[in-house]
C-alpha cells in the first residue's frame, strides 16, 4: 500500500472522470479543506502533473521560472493569480475568461523591455 498520496489521488477518486467541468492546477497555493470541498462541489478537478493532464488554468501565488510554469507556458495554459480563485469562491461560478487574472513575471518584463 502506498502511503504518500498526491493531491490528485486524494481529491479525485478518478482523475480522468469526465464529469468534471473544469480542470485546475496550483503552484505554491494552499487551500483549506472547505475550499477543496467547494471546488469538488463545483465539478472542478485538481491535477498535480500538468504533463499528464492539461488544466484550463494554473493558479500561482508568485510567478517564477519554475518547471511547472515553463510547462504551462509551453502548453498554452493560462497562468492566473490567486485573485481568480478568490473570485471563484466569492461568486461560486467559474470565470472562464481569464484575461483579468493573467499573471506575469514583472521583474523579467522590466528587465527585457
Amino acid at each position: 500500500m502506498k502511503l504518500n498520496k498526491t493531491l490528485t489521488q486524494i481529491f479525485n477518486s478518478d482523475p480522468m472522470d469526465s464529469h468534471y467541468e473544469y480542470i485546475i492546477s496550483f503552484l505554491n497555493v494552499k487551500l483549506k479543506k472547505t475550499q477543496l470541498d467547494q471546488l469538488k462541489s463545483m465539478k472542478i478537478q485538481i491535477v498535480d502533473d500538468i504533463l499528464e493532464t492539461t488544466p484550463n488554468v494554473l493558479i500561482v501565488k508568485d510567478f517564477s521560472t519554475n518547471p511547472k510554469i515553463l510547462i504551462a507556458l509551453n502548453k498554452g495554459i493560462d497562468i492566473v493569480s490567486t485573485k481568480w480563485l478568490d473570485d471563484l469562491f466569492d461568486s461560486k461560478t467559474i470565470n472562464k475568461n481569464t484575461n483579468n487574472y493573467l499573471t506575469t513575471d514583472v521583474i523579467l518584463e522590466e528587465k527585457y523591455k
